[in-house]
């Protein structure tokens, strides 16, 4: 693997960007995804279907998912990070998260990953309870047809106002901090919970950047999801690699650096 191993990690040094890098990254995300097409899908198709045959393992596969994410993302930011370096992307890129001495470390993060969206359910699960009650959250879990149509319609308004935004806010904050977080810990050997940090401090120093990036994934996933998902075989790996664009030009000193260091 040409991948460079992580070094002692010094601390990293948090790049500001304008707005417009957020669609630039998709540019770069599309650059880096026709260099090697053919095997970016081959890489996200195998990647989609080991999370599918976890989801089938009830309880244990969902946890061995999110502690592995983090694993398999590092090794595909690898891999645009090589190709970033004029060096070609192989399939088992996928793989080298394992390797290199960034297994343990990733998998910490992908704890890390876990415990905090835990967390999250775990407080929107209590204040609703505070609110409606526990029966009512029960009759809402409940896989009885019976139970689901007896829900009290106001209760359920309820949840949902309540519910719906504070998961979401919940979740985007532990989104935010696992960005950027693989590739501190995989390339520049960040602590995982330092790079969680770091990670949380670089969205928030560059939010309308990211909000712009984001504007522009709603859209192309929704045009990709129109022919019943099938774009997004093309959209998954252009993603995975407009992603490694956003971290390298936060936190891998840009294009220039990467190339200069081949």
């Amino acid at each position: 693997m040409a991948s460079i191993d992580p070094q002692p990690a010094a601390e990293p040094v948090l790049a500001r960007v304008p707005a417009g890098e957020g669609a630039a990254w998709w540019s770069e995300g599309w650059r880096l995804f026709t260099a090697h097409a053919g095997t970016w899908i081959g890489i996200f198709v195998v990647w989609v279907v080991i999370n599918v045959v976890l989801s089938l393992v009830p309880f244990l596969g969902s946890i061995v998912a999110t502690l592995t994410t983090p694993v398999f993302a590092a090794g595909a930011l690898l891999g645009a990070r090589d190709i970033d370096a004029g060096r070609p992307l192989r399939f088992d890129h996928l793989f080298a998260g394992f390797s290199g001495g960034r297994l343990g470390p990733l998998l910490l993060l992908g704890f890390y990953n876990f415990v905090l969206s835990f967390a999250v359910v775990a407080l929107v699960a209590l204040v609703l309870m505070a609110i409606v009650g526990s029966d009512l959250l029960l009759q809402l879990a409940s896989t009885n047809a019976e139970d689901v149509a007896a829900l009290d319609f106001g209760s359920l308004i309820t949840v949902l106002v309540v519910g719906v935004p504070l998961a979401s806010l919940g979740w985007l904050l532990v989104g935010i901090a696992m960005w950027f977080a693989p590739g501190l810990v995989a390339v520049q050997g960040v602590a995982p919970g330092r790079a969680m940090a770091l990670s949380f401090k670089a969205s928030l120093s560059n939010i309308v950047a990211l909000i712009v990036y984001d504007i522009v994934l709603l859209v192309l996933a929704i045009v990709a999801t129109i022919p019943v998902g099938l774009g997004w075989i093309v959209l998954g790996p252009v993603l995975v690699c407009s992603w490694y664009a956003s971290w390298r030009d936060l936190f891998g000193g840009g294009r220039a650096a990467v190339t200069a260091a081949v």
